[in-house]
């Protein structure tokens, strides 16, 4: 499969899906010849193995994104303020928090000011917003009620002889 085809693949499977004269064209196939060349290749045995796997490739990178959204999403919405402080009530550095923990913190702001012969630090963190992530949370589970039902009904009949 030369690198042209493999480009056409790519293509007609993300930015121009289905539709095979653009994915051609912006493959590098001539604009006159595009609509031809698509339609020739779709049905090209080896092009049709390649798109399988692509596609294959890209549902697995699509289930690890929509997991990799979950668990964030997760931790955004199990983060507790306590767990940024250690047991005698002082603000853990950054790189001793669990990833999870520190994910939800979106900034950080650290000032240093003197006050008579004593400097003092003052570190501030702001956090994602846990209410958005329940609130994404929500829409996800939302979809998958939508196409799972949750609640379902059915009837059940015992016969005399059952």
């Amino acid at each position: 499969m030369t690198p042209k085809q493999k480009r056409f693949c790519e293509l007609y499977l993300t930015k121009y899906y289905g539709n095979a004269t653009q994915s051609a064209i912006h493959a590098g196939y001539s604009k006159k010849t595009a609509y031809s060349q698509g339609q020739r290749l779709l049905k090209n045995v080896e092009i049709i193995k390649y798109m399988s796997k692509l596609k294959a490739e890209l549902l697995e990178e699509m289930k690890n994104d929509h997991y990799n959204t979950i668990k964030n999403l997760r931790a955004l919405a199990n983060f507790n303020i306590q767990d940024l402080y250690d047991e005698k009530s002082n603000l853990k550095l950054i790189k001793d928090l669990p990833s999870e923990v520190a994910y939800a913190i979106s900034s950080t702001e650290t000032i240093i000011k003197k006050d008579g012969e004593e400097w003092d630090i003052i570190t501030s963190m702001k956090t994602e917003s846990k209410l958005k992530a329940l609130e994404t949370m929500s829409k996800i589970q939302k979809l998958y009620e939508d196409i799972a039902p949750v609640n379902q009904s059915f009837t059940i009949i015992v016969g005399k002889d059952g």
